[in-house]
């Protein structure tokens, strides 16, 4: 069977090849605010170079340069009513930039944190975190993890673990449960399970009857 319909200014005819029944038909709803359980995750990356050394068994290594690869990532369960995104990249790759352009062709070793760290790439993944985590503050978005490669091989993560993920997403149930649409459904739903689980209940007693009647 084939399928045709028009674009907007009905110009151009596009024709689609066969497709299931009901393959354009989605939950609004569950798009513009995941359900339980899903989120939206935003992943940005952005380049810098910088030189660095770090000190083995007491000894400095030589300083060397790497065109370091930095990946943000970040999450929320629900889109903005009128442009239905979870933030613009323009606004997270700003703050991105910000937090580059302080490293890009320094001397990491120079640098305020790294007079009591060492800069490995460890230190500046976690480094990199709490920086961006606090530029991050004013945007509906929550920072999930910091990525840095140092090479095209080698890259270290410094990440919310899997209980942090249940946390927040505990702590969205919970802002959910807080709304009164929310609340009506969830009331509802109670109620039935409870008048399920008593008509169980009823029915095992009439089974249970008739089975000493028998007897």
């Amino acid at each position: 069977m084939q399928m045709a319909f028009f674009s907007r200014n009905n110009e151009k005819k596009i024709e689609e090849t066969s497709l299931p029944e009901g393959f354009w038909d989605v939950d609004i709803e569950r798009i513009l605010k995941a359900p339980e359980g899903f989120v939206y995750e935003i992943t940005l990356d952005m380049f810098f170079n910088a030189r660095h050394f770090v000190v083995m068994n007491g000894v400095p290594g030589e300083v060397h340069t790497h065109s370091y690869r930095l990946q943000v990532r970040c999450r929320s369960r629900q889109l903005e009513q009128d442009s239905h995104v979870v933030v613009g990249y323009t606004a997270i790759r700003e703050r991105m930039n910000q937090v580059v352009s302080a490293y890009n062709n320094q001397l990491l070793n120079d640098l305020p944190p790294f007079q009591r760290l060492q800069p490995t790439t460890e230190n500046l993944a976690a480094v990199l975190f709490q920086q961006l985590e606090r530029l991050l503050a004013d945007l509906p978005v929550e920072l999930v993890g910091v990525t840095v490669w140092e090479s095209p091989t080698e890259s270290v993560a410094f990440r919310l673990e899997p209980v942090e993920q249940e946390r927040f997403q505990q702590e969205e149930a919970s802002r959910a449960l807080r709304r009164p649409d929310t609340r009506k459904r969830f009331y509802a739903l109670m109620r039935a399970q409870q008048a399920a689980s008593l008509k169980a209940l009823q029915h095992g007693d009439d089974d249970e009857h008739r089975a000493q009647q028998a007897s």
